[in-house]
């Protein structure tokens, strides 16, 4: 239920933040902004249905009245041999078809994803400029997954392909995909919400907008790049979980590519969302604690005079309320705070009536609470339960009615001290003598007993010993037991469920109450801390060892003590262990003088123990101060690096500006040769046949062009600085580096015709991007 309760929430949130993004935002052109939106819906949609607030409504306490006098109970056994039909639990039914679901979507995104890395896997890639590119044979869309590029460059046109890449860098490079699996997996924890299917969608639409957005700014047409999206209507295979250039809205993405930018103010539409979203969550999200006032006992006493031990005894039945039961805990945490009770784990049929609980308690030595028994059959119980607390913090619990036992519960265990219905303390006070000589005891003379698995008669339990019980008690009578394990069971059978062990019976003898308070020990959970100072005597440290050693089971010894002639401490050395922690600890002052304060503290939550005192509080004080000047001297020197680096950057990327001026000249003047070059490709592809016939080319041209490209080989550079020295041109060359392809990427080279015409040629490219074609007239 709880879970079904958590997706229902969940699904609100999510829809919550869809309805304001498609009424309100998706029209705008703050797509960036939009991304953040959505991925905050995300976020919500999985957290916020934990948070909740508390309302508090006080209600006056209930006084707990039996509504049925004890002698008029019809009992009923305790525990049921024969199974209960239990009705069918729509909730439960929905809970696992809810997550058949979401396993088989959770599976199906685990194969995506797998098959994915394994593509990857399988091929080869390039880094280039922080980016990773697969070029593959298969056919296959172009895509990308984080900063891997994976694309065919065969079916794609070199113009078109550039475009397209440049579209896929910039989803690699603002890790888009991050968005895409954050929607799959929201999709696949709420597969049954329509809403989670179209969020995915408007998510992946605002990215593909994003990158379009960013990709019309870096290219030079933003009407040839609308044509390769009016083109887009591949039927290539794309992989799932990645960003990839063919969508089917590409109405949609050339209708916001053609938008004109939406003013600033329209961002504060984001805030919409805040208000809606405080309302869902105040009107589902809060919680409703009741919080009980302590009636008059006067008032109690006056309506039932029988009631004279209602601070005493309380009770409960299937009838009694949650909220009487929450004014049970309360009564015992006001009036009996050394033992907590606490009725958890409440379950009720359609009537309302109790039929499964949890009987907890918490005694002053523990942390939290402990089950001691639970009670459930399927169906409401007619007995009655009440607990009276005794001295020392023990509680008397029992169970009025048929086959009713009774629990003594201590701190340390829980003991079965009435098996047999021959009147339980507190039945006694209502059933009649006459009754009782009437009732048939449960159990015989000689019942069978099965303790820890194993059959014990009665007549063969240690007589001086009681059974300490950590589980639950099953009771069968004669008729019963008979049935179950045969004449072994006549005389009937009480089964423990769980871990039995047998205790002497010790005698009861005067105790006196020794106080614990000490002011310099603090004996908390968390954290154990002792404060000595100059005046602490030799009385107070062995009183800390003999605490320690018994509340906390640690070992603390001390020695060398001194005092002056004042009675204040000059010296004294300590050590300790326990926990996992030990250490040692010395201090001594000089001519006489007291020592200055200090203390030992153990945290037993993050396991740290030591010594410390004011001075070191203060010493750490000033050690932390130096630390954050020291940082923020280091922030100042890195925005100092971070302004250099800014104008290095600037004049590099001027200086990068001329080269591509440069560079677009020398285009410029080699567009015809680049026309010779396409066709002779077009003829052969092979690079040395490309070099002979520009070679040809340039032997008929009446100056002598001299022609050097990327895959000019050392071979053809020897033939050509021949052929050009038997015409008169000294050619040399020097310093040439090629890539992993065997393209030039680096090459000084000189030539001299010897009439006063000399050309020098050094170029060095970024990486391992091949060289541009040199061409050189002499």
């Amino acid at each position: 239920m709880e879970f079904i309760t958590y997706i229902a929430k969940s699904a609100g949130i999510l829809t919550l933040f869809y309805l304001v993004y498609i009424f309100v935002l998706r029209k705008d052109t703050f797509f960036t902004a939009n991304r953040t939106f959505l991925l905050v819906g995300i976020a919500s949609a999985l957290l916020l249905p934990f948070v909740t607030f508390t309302t508090v409504t006080l209600v006056e306490t209930p006084v707990f009245v039996p509504t049925v006098a004890i002698e008029e109970l019809n009992p009923i056994q305790i525990v049921q041999t024969t199974p209960v039909k239990e009705a069918i639990d729509i909730w439960q039914i929905l809970v696992t078809i809810y997550l058949i679901g979401l396993g088989i979507m959770a599976a199906r995104f685990g194969i995506q994803l797998a098959s994915l890395f394994n593509l990857l896997r399988k091929h080869p890639s390039r880094r280039a400029n922080g980016f990773r590119f697969i070029e593959m044979n298969d056919s296959i869309a172009p895509f990308s997954f984080f900063n891997y590029i994976i694309f065919n460059p065969e079916t794609h046109e070199q113009q078109e392909l550039e475009m397209i890449l440049q579209h896929e860098k910039v989803h690699a490079a603002q890790w888009h995909s991050i968005d895409v699996l954050l929607s799959n997996i929201m999709r696949a924890l709420q597969w049954a919400n329509p809403i989670s299917w179209l969020y995915k969608k408007s998510i992946e639409a605002n990215l593909e907008f994003l990158a379009d957005n960013q990709t019309v700014s870096n290219i030079p047409s933003k009407t040839e790049y609308q044509l390769a999206l009016l083109k887009a209507s591949s039927s290539l295979p794309v992989p799932a979980l990645t960003n990839n250039f063919y969508h089917s809205f590409i109405k949609k993405r050339i209708i916001m590519l053609n938008k004109s930018n939406s003013k600033k103010y329209n961002q504060l539409k984001l805030m919409l969302v805040l208000p809606a979203l405080a309302l869902f969550l105040w009107s589902f999200n809060t919680e409703d604690v009741i919080e009980y006032t302590t009636s008059s006992p006067e008032i109690s006493l006056k309506e039932n005079n029988s009631l004279a031990t209602l601070n005493s005894v309380m009770s409960f039945s299937a009838k009694t309320t949650n909220a009487e039961l929450d004014a049970l805990e309360i009564y015992f945490m006001e009036n009996h705070p050394e033992s907590l009770v606490k009725i958890a784990e409440r379950k009720r049929d359609a009537s309302g009536s109790l039929i499964n609980f949890s009987f907890q308690t918490k005694f002053s030595g523990n942390d939290r609470f402990y089950t001691r028994f639970d009670r459930g059959t399927g169906a409401p119980f007619q007995t009655v339960y009440t607990i009276e607390p005794q001295e020392n913090g023990v509680l008397l619990v029992s169970e009025i009615g048929k086959d009713g036992v009774q629990f003594k519960i201590t701190e340390d265990n829980l003991q079965l001290i009435a098996t047999e219905n021959k009147g339980l303390n507190l039945a006694s006070k209502s059933v009649t003598k006459k009754q009782a000589k009437a009732k048939e005891p449960i159990l015989g003379e000689n019942p069978l007993y099965i303790i820890n698995g194993k059959e014990y008669r009665k007549n063969q339990l240690p007589k001086d010993k009681t059974i300490a019980l950590e589980g639950t008690a099953e009771i069968l009578n004669k008729k019963e037991g008979e049935a179950k394990y045969g004449t072994k069971g006549k005389d009937g059978v009480m089964v423990l469920n769980g871990v039995s062990t047998f205790t002497k019976v010790e005698k009861k003898s005067s105790e006196t109450k020794v106080s614990k308070l000490k002011p310099e020990v603090n004996s908390t959970v968390k954290e154990i801390r002792i404060n000595i100072t100059k005046n602490t005597t030799k009385e107070q440290l062995d009183g800390f060892k003999t605490e320690l050693k018994r509340d906390h089971g640690i070992d603390f010894n001390y020695k060398n003590v001194a005092y002056n002639k004042k009675g204040e401490m000059t010296a004294i050395s300590i050590s300790y262990e326990g926990k996992g922690n030990k250490g040692t600890y010395t201090v001594m002052s000089d001519d006489g003088e007291p020592i200055s304060d200090f203390y030992f503290y153990m945290d037993t939550e993050k396991g740290a123990s030591g010594f410390g005192s004011k001075e070191s509080e203060l010493r750490k004080e000033k050690r932390v101060a130096l630390l954050e000047k020291r940082n923020e001297l280091r922030g100042n020197a890195m925005e100092t690096r971070k302004e250099a680096l800014k104008m290095r950057t600037e004049n590099l990327s001027e200086v990068r500006s001329e080269l591509a001026e440069t560079r677009k000249e020398l285009r410029q003047s080699q567009s015809k040769l680049r026309q010779e070059v396409a066709e002779m490709r077009k003829i052969n592809g092979e690079v040395a046949e490309t070099s002979n016939r520009l070679h040809t080319t340039i032997k008929s041209t009446a100056s002598e062009k001299i022609v050097i490209t990327k895959n000019t080989t050392d071979a053809q550079l020897k033939q050509m600085k021949t052929q050009l020295s038997g015409k008169g041109i000294d050619f040399n060359y020097k310093r040439v580096k090629r890539n992993s392809n065997g393209e030039i990427i680096g090459i000084k080279a000189t030539f001299d015709n010897g009439k006063g015409s000399k050309v020098s040629k050094t170029i060095q490219t970024d990486g391992d991007d091949a060289i541009e074609m040199i061409v050189v007239e002499m």
